[in-house]
């Protein structure tokens, strides 16, 4: 079966994360219920997007397009094809290995 949502990655989070499998099983969580154990972000780079950790410290930066939409996120998450994105779409922005935002 599946997963409810789909992924699309931003350049920067593939770069990243490349074939990191611990990664990669993580995505596959988020993809079956994205709000399990995540939490939205805050300040003015980070504002709209949650993120799930990874291990601590590292954790992936992520937005529910749904979601995003309903609560006018556009503004803060600025995809540049958020027309052409679906409710069942999850935006992967970054990995973040450690305290560096």
């Amino acid at each position: 079966m599946p997963p409810p949502y789909n992924a699309q990655y931003h350049k920067k989070f593939s770069d990243k994360v490349g074939d990191n499998q611990r990664i990669k099983n993580v995505i596959k969580r988020i993809l079956l219920n994205p709000k399990h154990n995540s939490t939205f972000l805050k300040g003015d780079l980070l504002r709209g997007k949650r993120h799930i950790w990874v291990g601590k410290p590292d954790r992936i930066i992520f937005a529910i397009c749904e979601e995003c939409k309903q609560l006018n996120h556009q503004k803060y998450n600025k995809c540049s094809d958020c027309s052409g994105k679906t409710s069942h779409d999850i935006i992967f922005f970054d990995f973040i290995k450690g305290h560096r935002y």
